[in-house]
């Protein structure tokens, strides 16, 4: 098709291209064949709002259809009514895949109870990495998390790897990760408690920290620490830099007693500083 008109206004009687209209109830569409038998249709669905539709196998396009386009932009594979820019429904197998070739490749889909399953696929094997249920729990390694977050592996425990790993990008000394506690209801997020690990060295040596909020304060308010166990394992508690495998400081002035041991029975013993 050609036209010497430079309008692009397809509306108009001189624009380049093919217009196919009905006038009546049918539906205006493009219908494609191999050897006399149809197996494509695109066109205007003039029962359904109208909507664009790609069908296959039927005799119209809204008969097997696989993809409809609204008016307003929607996208709906698997549906004739998108309710999102794109919708995808399907009722079982693989709803969005993601492949690298035939081999591998994710999968994500929402199965029959409902929950969203991220599957890693390699050649013949499928794992589950992360599934979201309909409570909104997270499991990692695990289809049926109980809880809000739910990491399942084999034991980690007594080598270099972890269930999870917090790693700050810096590699300065006095800087590190920590994970922050809070209990402030849902409308705002006051630091309550902290464990963190701080950098004292080359190749992550560091000391391990805790932290408490002992004021209201707001939520710029820093929990202050508390007790400190250094990278060979000395404990400080009041203090950053113990000496001693156990080192305990209380604040001038305090004249209590500075650890106190107690019995079942109610029995006590007290140590004070002299």
């Amino acid at each position: 098709v050609k036209a010497d008109n430079s309008t692009t206004d397809m509306n108009s009687s001189g624009a380049a291209g093919i217009t196919i209209e009905q006038d009546g109830t049918g539906d205006a569409a493009l219908s494609m064949l191999l050897s006399g038998t149809r197996r494509w249709m695109m066109g205007i669905d003039n029962s359904d709002s109208d909507k664009l539709k790609f069908a296959t196998g039927g005799t119209d396009v809204a008969t097997g259809t696989k993809m409809t386009i609204t008016d307003g932009g929607n996208v709906g594979i698997g549906t004739t009514t998108p309710g999102g820019l794109l919708d995808i429904t399907g009722t079982s197998g693989n709803h969005l895949r993601l492949s690298y070739n035939a081999n591998y490749y994710w999968i994500m889909e929402r199965d029959s109870n409902g929950k969203l399953n991220f599957t890693n696929h390699q050649n013949t094997t499928d794992a589950v990495a992360m599934t979201i249920d309909t409570t909104g729990n997270v499991g990692i390694g695990d289809t049926s998390p109980d809880f809000p977050l739910e990491i399942r592996a084999a034991s980690t425990f007594n080598t270099v790897n972890g269930h999870i790993m917090l790693t700050g990008d810096s590699a300065t000394n006095g800087q590190g990760p920590q994970i922050v506690f809070s209990e402030s209801g849902s409308s705002s997020s006051y630091a309550g408690a902290y464990v963190g690990h701080v950098r004292t060295g080359s190749n992550s040596t560091g000391d391990l920290v805790f932290g408490t909020r002992a004021t209201g304060g707001d939520t710029t308010t820093v929990p202050t620490e508390r007790m400190r166990i250094l990278s060979d394992g000395k404990v400080g508690i009041g203090t950053d830099a113990p000496a001693e495998t156990l080192h305990v400081k209380v604040a001038s002035g305090d004249s209590g007693p500075i650890a106190k041991f107690e019995r079942d029975s109610g029995q006590s013993v007290f140590i004070g500083a002299g």
